[in-house]
């Protein structure tokens, strides 16, 4: 018997029922995967630039996200603002 997508993802809805912060940092790393913690705090600033995303809140979610194993780490990359290496992140 195989599981659709559709009812895996009713499942996880079910079972995780996420915050609003979670919700948007799960939908923008599903809709831009590879995106390293300051790309989504750079990508969130750029859609709303009153909006209050600090570092913290990005981290924080997404740990949240990565311990409920929503998220994967898909690696290493370069921040192309920094130059440091920095993680980058795809839905599960």
């Amino acid at each position: 018997m195989t599981v659709q997508p559709t009812s895996l993802e009713a499942y996880t809805d079910l079972l995780y029922k996420l915050g609003d912060k979670q919700q948007t940092i799960l939908n923008i790393i599903q809709t831009h995967p590879n995106m390293s913690d300051n790309d989504l705090l750079r990508y969130l600033r750029h859609i709303d630039p009153n909006s209050h995303w600090e570092t913290s809140k990005i981290t924080g979610r997404r740990n949240e996200l990565y311990n409920m194993e929503l998220i994967l780490d898909n690696g290493e990359k370069i921040d192309r603002l920094t130059g440091e290496g920095c993680m980058k992140w795809i839905k599960a």
